[in-house]
């Protein structure tokens, strides 16, 4: 709670500074922001919460995550945000790549909770076929939850020219919002709008393959830089009381 406040506190000290006063202003509508809604004569038990950012909007996810930790928001943090919500809302893939350690899966998974929605992560290898990711995308899919595959470039080239046939069906079902997708022996489905797929990659090690121009087109890349340590390191003693 203290991690989120002392960024909240920061963004109004920002949007002081630069005497942003009207709801349109940029610095206003790049933060991750919630907005309740109250629909006309329905009286519901859940809360109509949407998330916005810029042109990015969806309804609040309401996925139990217990008291878990939170990542420092920093300058990186929020660019990776706009990047990636920006690709949900034009119904793309998000791919953040850079060095390891960087904060690659951390930060998809910190977004994941911002919106309340289940994250799962999972590591790839050379080893994985069609079927096994065929398999995780259909979940993944008719649920309407987020997948982050790690070192995505790890899987042999064979594999990738097969899958891009799959994710694109599944992202072209989200984006139409009708008509049913189906990917290996699965049955046919609808693919729910607010799924969201993520691949990270660590470049230039040893064994590992450039992705599909076909395949690279469907997500959206996000550098990940050297991360602000200080600002990092601050953050974390003061929430813990010093």
């Amino acid at each position: 709670m203290i991690i989120m406040e002392e960024h909240n506190r920061d963004v109004i000290d920002k949007l002081a500074a630069n005497k942003s006063i009207n709801p349109n202003h940029f610095e206003w509508l790049s933060q991750l922001r919630y907005e309740k809604s109250e629909a006309e004569g329905s009286v519901t038990e859940q809360m109509n919460i949407t998330c916005e950012q810029l042109n990015f909007q969806r309804d609040y996810g309401f996925e139990y995550q217990g008291n878990n930790g939170r990542l420092v928001v920093t300058s990186l943090t929020d660019k990776a945000y706009m990047t990636l919500t920006n690709a949900l809302h034009m119904f793309k893939g998000g791919a953040p790549q850079g060095p390891a350690g960087t904060g690659k899966t951390e930060t998809t998974k910190d977004l994941g909770k911002n919106l309340a929605t289940f994250v799962m992560i999972q590591n790839c290898s050379d080893q994985m076929d069609h079927n096994s990711l065929g398999t995780n995308f259909c979940g993944l899919a008719m649920e309407g939850a987020w997948g982050c595959f790690d070192e995505f470039n790890r899987i042999t080239l064979d594999v990738l020219s097969v899958i891009t046939t799959m994710i694109k069906d599944v992202l072209d079902c989200m984006k139409k919002g009708t008509g049913a997708v189906s990917i290996g022996d699965a049955p046919a489905f609808i693919a729910k709008a607010n799924t969201g797929l993520f691949i990270t990659m660590n470049p230039g090690y040893a064994g590992i393959s450039e992705l599909p121009d076909n395949l690279a087109s469907l997500f959206r890349p996000v550098a990940m830089m050297v991360p602000d340590f200080f600002a990092i390191a601050k953050n974390i003693l003061m929430s813990m009381g010093f």
